[in-house]
């Protein structure tokens, strides 16, 4: 169950970045929910992309690391061409560490988040009809999209970014094939014009694509987990709010588990990755942005202030989203079983004795673990920023 700015932002995507092949994994307005689209051709095109964008991107890097730094085959890379090299390397690394895994698990994720999105709609329209439409569409309360329209913007403002950084890096000469096909083709492309055009041209689509497929998959998932996040917190808020008989709240919460438990095969390695990566990454960025600000130029340094200062109020608001919906669950079951010992000791039933017994027996349904070895609670999200802080301070101390 999604809004119609929501429906929008995929439709987005697809449009703006229809020059290469699309994520298998699409939205159907038909059926509601997520689905696979493959068929042998679409699915050779899309192998050849991700091809492109781990050679063009991972792999020009990685040689232009090796020749000019290590081996000393040319002038060095100076500190704008190797934030580049570091930040282009990590993003194909993270985006094929979070595709690998999707790839590895994806019909159980599919079928947790549409069994996720499918509950979402049920109990939207028996417990609150008022706020969906008749096509499944989520309506809000007060009218303020205010998720969709942020996806709508994030969606038209990373569709469009591979076309304008693609030329700024070629026009400044800061992509890693500019430096390969000068040592494929030594001086050839002062040679004419039609070799300087072929030159650009191999480099311009090479970049392109490979940093538009990468959004596209980012953009992909972004979109799957903001969309299951929403649904998941608002079948909480119903379970919380709304389901007075305590057969139906039974009901609809071992569903809404069963659910979530399809969900965790997939999230749990997620989660994984993802906070691996941003403690890595935030780390890096702020010993950058602090040791950094007098070695590498002004647009270069603005660029990365802003990133690292956008990605962690973003990692705030998930952490915040992530609390509120541990102590929800917390919150969902201690409220049940109070409610039911009331009702037993005022009662005296069989029925109410049994119901009691039953939900002492429920388990907090929201549960997730760092990996399938730490779990999430809470106090985790204190210990990350402060092994986040002590690791820039190590950064500063070791490299001065």
């Amino acid at each position: 169950m999604i809004t119609e700015l929501y429906k929008l932002s995929i439709q987005i995507t697809k449009a703006l970045l229809f020059y290469i092949p699309h994520v298998p994994l699409t939205w159907s307005e038909d059926y509601r929910q997520f689905c696979i689209s493959y068929t042998k051709w679409k699915g050779a095109l899309y192998v050849a992309s991700i091809i492109d964008l781990i050679v063009a991107i991972a792999g020009g890097n990685l040689y232009v690391l090796i020749t000019r730094n290590y081996f000393h085959f040319g002038p060095s890379l100076n500190a704008d061409q190797l934030l580049i090299v570091g930040f282009g390397s990590g993003s194909v690394i993270f985006t094929q560490g979070v595709f690998l895994v999707l790839c590895r698990r994806i019909h159980v994720a599919i079928i947790g988040i549409n069994s996720v999105f499918s509950l979402a709609e049920e109990m939207t329209r028996r417990y609150r009809p008022n706020e969906i439409t008749e096509n499944g569409m989520f309506l809000t309360r007060d009218g303020k999209d205010t998720i969709g329209t942020v996806a709508c913007f994030i969606a038209l403002f990373a569709a469009i970014s591979p076309l304008t950084l693609s030329m700024f890096f070629l026009w400044h000469n800061l992509d890693p094939l500019d430096i390969a096909l000068e040592d494929a083709l030594p001086d050839a492309k002062y040679w004419s014009w039609s070799t300087i055009l072929l030159v650009f041209s191999i480099r311009f689509i090479c970049v392109q694509i490979g940093m538009a497929q990468g959004l596209q998959i980012i953009l992909t998932m972004a979109s799957m987990a903001g969309g299951g996040i929403w649904n998941l917190m608002h079948c909480m808020q119903i379970l919380l709010n709304d389901i007075e008989s305590e057969e139906e709240f039974l009901d609809f919460y071992i569903r809404f588990g069963l659910a979530f438990k399809l969900l965790r095969v997939v999230l749990d390695d997620l989660v994984l990755i993802v906070l691996t990566a941003a403690h890595w990454g935030f780390a890096l960025g702020i010993w950058l942005c602090i040791s950094g600000y007098n070695k590498i130029s002004l647009i270069m340094y603005v660029a990365l202030v802003f990133g690292i200062g956008s990605g962690f109020i973003a990692m705030l608001v998930a952490f915040r989203k992530f609390k509120m919906g541990i102590e929800m669950a917390d919150e969902i079951l201690e409220k049940r079983r109070l409610e039911a010992r009331m009702k037993f000791v005022d009662m005296k039933t069989k029925r109410m004795k049994i119901i009691s017994r039953r939900l002492n027996a429920l388990t907090v349904v929201l549960q997730l673990r760092f990996g399938s070895f730490y779990p999430l609670t809470t106090e985790y999200f204190m210990e990350f920023i402060n092994g986040l802080m002590a690791q820039v301070v190590d950064f500063l101390v070791v490299f001065k």
